[in-house]
């Protein structure tokens, strides 16, 4: 439980004041500790292409062309 209200009060500290972004934020921050815990990595997925710009050569434009 202790961990639960230090993963909430880091979230507020970011700012985030919504309850339903804070409940996410530390859902996410548990599982990441629970997986830490038990000696897995947290992989993130980026759909391909992925430019820091958000537009690809080969994808064209964001309004379909």
């Amino acid at each position: 439980m202790l961990r639960t209200a230090e993963f909430e009060l880091r979230a507020r500290n970011m700012g985030i004041t919504e309850d339903a972004l804070v409940v996410q934020k530390v859902a996410i921050w548990e599982g990441m500790w629970v997986a830490k815990q038990n000696g897995k990595d947290i992989e993130v997925s980026i759909p391909v292409p992925f430019h820091p710009g958000g537009v690809s050569e080969d994808v064209g434009d964001r309004k379909g062309n």
